[in-house]
């Protein structure tokens, strides 16, 4: 694990263009994060980092899988449908995607909000309400319990969407 100071740093004197590179892309995330929870601005951190601001944005928005007391993990592209292979099973690639998570969460039923689907399954913000309403429709997934004022809804797939799931996870670029 790389120790650096500048993670108890609370001013901008410790990061630079070079230690930057040195950092692990999990660290790039914390420390962009952490410097934007001490106040410190977009364009301050750029001047800092050398990074475009668009590329600490996209620092900010990645997650990272970390394995506690061990080393870290390398991200995958786990659930990431290709768009061909969501059309090739008739389906749109945002509703394709949530649909392989609702099965890989196995849960039953499945409880969950639009914001927790659109985290989880890696859909684009916004996306989760349009995605589940397809399935619905569809009928891959039956609503169990709908939400109420902030509150998660309820899920459970049909055999119509536990078959297209499988062939979605399948044909998924994993």
């Amino acid at each position: 694990m790389t120790n650096l100071p500048i993670f108890s740093a609370v001013d901008l004197c410790a990061v630079s263009p070079a230690r930057m590179t040195v950092l692990t892309p999990a660290q790039q995330t914390e420390l962009v994060l952490l410097l934007r929870e001490r106040g410190v601005s977009f364009a301050d951190i750029e001047r800092a980092t050398g990074l475009p601001q668009s590329e600490l944005l996209a620092l900010a928005s990645q997650r990272h899988h970390l394995t506690l007391g061990g080393s870290e993990v390398p991200e995958h592209d786990e659930g990431r449908l290709t768009p061909e292979t969501a059309r090739g099973c008739g389906a749109p690639v945002n509703a394709a995607r949530a649909l392989v998570w609702m099965l890989k969460s196995k849960q039953d039923p499945i409880v969950t909000s639009y914001g927790r689907i659109e985290l989880d399954a890696r859909l684009t913000p916004g996306t989760a309400e349009a995605a589940i309403d397809w399935l619905v429709e569809q009928r891959h997934i039956r609503l169990t319990e709908e939400r109420k004022r902030g509150r998660a809804s309820s899920y459970r797939l049909t055999k119509k969407g536990e078959q297209l799931a499988l062939r979605l996870n399948e044909g998924a670029a994993l």
